[in-house]
C-alpha cells in the first residue's frame, strides 16, 4: 500500500505543472506591426523543464495615452521548453514604439520589453531562444524557433571581395525567376553597369547588368533571370565578374531544393536558408535537407584565397498546436493562437533522470514487500 501510495504522489509531482521562477518562461518574440488583415501577437518561452500552469498570468502594455493595458490570461499551461502564442483580436501593441511586461498571477514581474518603433510585418526575436540577445526587423516564426545567431552582428553586411559582392541567389525557386542579390559595401553610391553574373564557365551566356544601373551605399540589389534560368537545379556555379571580365567571386552548389536560397551570413559564409530575403538582411533558417557546397572567395583576382568547404547542418521545427482562452481587462482581446510541439533536446535527458529515478525509488520501496510476502512463498 505504502508503494502504491508513493506511485500516485511521484506520478502528481512530475506530471503537474508548477508555477515559474524567475527566468523560467520569458517573452521571446513579438509581432506589433502586422499589414492590414493580420493581427498581433507575442510568443513566450519556457526554459525550464517543467510545464508551467500561465493561469491568472497578465500581459501588460501602454496605450496611445501613456496608460496600462491588462491582458490576463484566464488558463493555459506551457510545455517544458516549448513555445506558447497569444494573438490579440484587436490592435494593441504601438507600432511607434511600447513597453511588455509578463507578470505572473502574483503580480510578479517575469520578463519586459521595449522598442522605439516597429516594421511593418517584422518581429522583435530572440536569438537564440530563450537566453539571447533581442534583435528586431525579423522574418516572424510563430510558435517555431527564431533560429541560431551566427558568429558575429548579422545585421553588419558582409566584407567587400570588390565593388559590389553577392549575398543571395535563389537557384530553384518555387514560383516565378530565378534571382540573384547583390550589395554595395562602400560608402558610397557606385554605377555597376558592366559587371555580369554568370553561372559555370562556358555554361551559358552571362547576365549583364544594364549600363547606368546604380546601386546606393550599403544597399542591395535584386537581378532576376528570365526565361529557362540559368542555374541549374542539380548543381552548379555562381559567378560575379566585373566589367574587365574578371571573377571577382565565385561559389558552388549541390543539389537544390525548392523554394530554399542561398545566402551569406555575417560572417561572409554561405549558408542555405529556407527564408529567403530579397532586397534585404540576410536571415539564415536551416531546411532539414540542406545540400553541401564549396565557396571560392577572390579578394583580387591576382592573389586567389583557397576554396573553402562549408558542410550545412541540418535542423528541424514542429508547427505550433493547440488553443486556450484568453481574457482581457481593457478594451482589447484576444487568444492564444498555439502551443509549439517544438522541443529542447535538453528536456529528453531531464526526462530520463526523472524516470530512471523514479524507477529507483519504486524499487527500493516494493523490494521489502515483495521479499516478506512473494519470494519466501
Amino acid at each position: 500500500m505504502i508503494v502504491i501510495i508513493f506511485i500516485f504522489v511521484a506520478i502528481f509531482f512530475i506530471s503537474s505543472p508548477v508555477h515559474a521562477a524567475n527566468g523560467n518562461v520569458v517573452i521571446n518574440e513579438i509581432y506589433p506591426h502586422p499589414s492590414t488583415g493580420s493581427s498581433e501577437w507575442i510568443e513566450l518561452y519556457n526554459n525550464s523543464s517543467n510545464n508551467i500552469d500561465l493561469s491568472n498570468w497578465k500581459i501588460i502594455d501602454l496605450t496611445s495615452s501613456g496608460g496600462e493595458s491588462v491582458t490576463t490570461i484566464t488558463s493555459g499551461t506551457i510545455e517544458a521548453f516549448r513555445f506558447f502564442v497569444f494573438e490579440f483580436t484587436t490592435a494593441k501593441l504601438n507600432n511607434d514604439g511600447d513597453i511588455v511586461t509578463l507578470k505572473d498571477s502574483s503580480n510578479t514581474v517575469i520578463d519586459s520589453f521595449s522598442y522605439n518603433s516597429s516594421e511593418t510585418d517584422r518581429s522583435f526575436a530572440r536569438i537564440p531562444d530563450g537566453t539571447g540577445s533581442w534583435t528586431a526587423g525579423q522574418t516572424p516564426t510563430k510558435g517555431a524557433s527564431n533560429g541560431t545567431p551566427p558568429s558575429g552582428d548579422e545585421t553588419v553586411p558582409p566584407p567587400a571581395t570588390g565593388n559590389i559582392v553577392l549575398t543571395e541567389f535563389m537557384p530553384n525557386p518555387d514560383g516565378g525567376n530565378e534571382w540573384a542579390e547583390v550589395f554595395n559595401p562602400q560608402d558610397s553610391e557606385i554605377d555597376i553597369g558592366g559587371w555580369k553574373i554568370d553561372d559555370i564557365e562556358g555554361a551559358s551566356s552571362p547576365f549583364p547588368i544594364p549600363a547606368g544601373t546604380k546601386i546606393a551605399t550599403r544597399a542591395y540589389l535584386i537581378f532576376s533571370f528570365s526565361g529557362s534560368g540559368k542555374l541549374n537545379n542539380s548543381g552548379d556555379t555562381i559567378r560575379l565578374l566585373n566589367p574587365d571580365g574578371q571573377v571577382v567571386e565565385t561559389y558552388s552548389f549541390g543539389e537544390t531544393t525548392k523554394g530554399v536560397s542561398f545566402a551569406k551570413d555575417s560572417q561572409g559564409n554561405w549558408q542555405v536558408t529556407n527564408t529567403p530575403t530579397p532586397g534585404t538582411v540576410n536571415k539564415i533558417t536551416l531546411p532539414s535537407n540542406p545540400s553541401k557546397a564549396t565557396t571560392t572567395k577572390i579578394k583580387n583576382p591576382s592573389d586567389p584565397s583557397l576554396p573553402q568547404t562549408d558542410p550545412i547542418n541540418p535542423s528541424s521545427a514542429n508547427q505550433p498546436t493547440g488553443n486556450h482562452n484568453l481574457a482581457t481587462d481593457s478594451t482589447n482581446s484576444g487568444k492564444v493562437a498555439g502551443v509549439s510541439n517544438e522541443k529542447d533536446r535538453n528536456s529528453n535527458l531531464a526526462t530520463l533522470l526523472i524516470a530512471a529515478g523514479l524507477s529507483f525509488l519504486v524499487t527500493a520501496f516494493a523490494w521489502p514487500v515483495i521479499e516478506k510476502y512473494l519470494w519466501k512463498k
